[in-house]
């Protein structure tokens, strides 16, 4: 213990020294020197990188910065000026794009203390700069069919917008890069059989390789378990969608044989495999069983006989189908008629009105029945709508009549859309003694308001818009019978619906007006 106390003392002794401890000061002053004087340095002097390429895409710009452009003295507290050379002028530059030269010369400078350096660049345009990351979701997978060789681009985030094509042992995807195609090939396939007690059939390890536009390539791998098919003995091949004997038309369009008969495709049921496998590949053999003629039909009745082939277990299965075609020989056209009174028209509340083409038929008759009835020669039309615009004229429309077979006949009926009725009375007894009309209605200019009354009067004209306002007033005479008034007052008005009132010593009564 006493020794190490003298130990103690001789240590601090030393130190207190005075020549020791002037030393020492002096030592640990000029390294703190040397230290700030190496970070000024450090900052102060710049060094541009040398070999700059940098790649951009046209139509696009990339922001630059010192820091990309520096090698040496970037500092994060200071402020810098970059610029590229242009005729010995130097002009500010913040982004690059393709408006600037390939090869350019760049001045970056410190605005602290104006130090600067030059260097020089690089720039490769291109079309587009591929973005692409394929990312897996999961690698693991069941398939419910117990097929050799299936593979499915699962796990990837590929957008339901994409097209998948396999050609020359690759699948090539679009709509997945911006940039263009990408290539995927499956690289190696290994694949193990399971014991037969096994609810999987066998195992599958893919791996394979994503390839982008700029041949920059991703390797994957997928593992995939197939289950063992179970063909259930009771599923039985339907009858052409369940339908025993299915009646097709001859108008539809069909895909007709060698022989120029119509042919029907065929949709496979979806369940001939409890778990919804379907590996069959199939074909069919047509031969006339017999025609019956009628007045405007001929059915042909085929009898089809159904081959299919299950490529995993090598079976074959046939079935009979017998099908009705239904070929219709009408040949006459129908005899349209339609109504020859002019139909009246009065619109609704909303100023509009709609009709449909069978309100205008008159007993339309063909030999092998109506099929429908229209406003055009293709059956497209099959209503019409007018308003307030269309009041007051004789208005044609041409109605067709078609048949089952196609043939269409033509005839005409005339309309008359009607706007000038009272639409709203105020008369407690409910007794019109006072008929009101405008003439004409539409106007464009001037119109006269027409008064049919059953007594003398003093009557209020009053016209509102149709949103509320009151636009004039006037009082005027009326006499029983007949009455004309002018309403110039009109003349200035905008375009539009108004509402035209009169109101009597007795009741009131509106109108409606349309200004062109």
């Amino acid at each position: 213990m006493k020794s190490k106390i003298v130990e103690v003392a001789f240590f601090n002794y030393v130190l207190n020294f005075y020549p020791v401890k002037q030393s020492l000061w002096f030592i640990l002053f000029y390294m703190g020197t040397f230290i700030e004087s190496r970070s000024l340095v450090a900052c102060d002097i710049l060094v541009a990188k040398s070999n700059l390429y940098i790649t951009i895409e046209r139509g696009s710009k990339l922001k630059i910065t010192a820091r990309d452009l520096l090698d040496i003295g970037y500092c994060e507290d200071r402020q810098y000026q970059v610029s590229w050379v242009q005729n010995g002028v130097l002009t500010p530059l913040d982004s690059l794009s393709d408006q600037l030269p390939r090869y350019l010369r760049f001045h970056v400078a410190d605005l602290s203390n104006q130090h600067f350096c030059f260097g020089d660049l690089q720039l490769n345009f291109v079309d587009c700069i591929e973005d692409l990351v394929p990312k897996q979701l999961d690698t693991l997978f069941i398939s419910e069919c117990a097929r050799y060789g299936t593979f499915k681009l699962q796990g990837f985030e590929i957008p339901d917008t994409a097209k998948v094509i396999f050609v020359n042992g690759e699948y090539l995807v679009s709509g997945w890069s911006r940039c263009g195609i990408v290539k995927i090939k499956i690289t190696d396939i290994k694949s193990t059989k399971l014991p037969k007690d096994n609810i999987y059939e066998h195992i599958e390890t893919l791996r394979f390789r994503i390839t982008r536009t700029d041949n920059i390539s991703f390797n994957f791998s997928n593992t995939i378990l197939y289950k063992r098919p179970v063909f259930d003995s009771t599923v039985y091949f339907p009858k052409f969608d369940g339908v025993e004997n299915p009646i097709f038309d001859c108008g539809d369009n069909w895909e007709t044989d060698r022989n120029g008969n119509p042919t029907a495709k065929y949709v496979l049921p979806k369940k001939l495999y409890d778990n919804d496998c379907t590996f069959f590949a199939y074909n069919y053999v047509d031969s006339l069983v017999s025609v019956i003629d009628t007045l405007c039909l001929s059915t042909k009745i085929v009898e089809r006989i159904w081959t299919f082939i299950n490529w995993d277990n090598g079976r074959i299965y046939t079935f009979n189908q017998r099908i009705h075609i239904q070929c219709i020989k009408d040949l006459e056209p129908p005899t349209a008629k339609c109504k020859s009174e002019i139909v009246e028209l009065n619109l609704d509340s909303s100023q509009t009105i709609k009709i449909n083409a069978n309100q205008f038929d008159d007993g339309s008759t063909d030999n092998c029945g109506i099929r429908s009835i229209s406003f055009d020669s293709i059956a497209t039309i099959n209503s019409l709508q007018f308003d307030i615009q269309d009041t007051g004229k004789i208005i044609d429309v041409d109605i067709w009549v078609y048949d089952h077979a196609g043939n269409k006949t033509k005839c005409t009926s005339q309309i008359r859309v009607s706007e000038d009725k009272v639409v709203s009375n105020f008369n407690p007894d409910g007794v019109n003694n006072m008929v009101l009309s405008l003439s004409p209605n539409p106007f464009i200019q001037i119109t006269q308001l027409n008064i049919f009354s059953s007594y003398d009067s003093k009557v209020q004209v009053t016209v509102y818009s149709n949103e509320g306002w009151r636009v004039m007033s006037k009082n005027i005479m009326v006499k029983e019978g007949f009455n004309s008034i002018a309403l110039p007052e009109l003349f200035n008005l905008k375009g539009g619906l108004y509402f035209i009132q009169c109101q009597s010593t007795k009741e009131v009564f509106r109108i409606r007006g349309f200004k062109l």
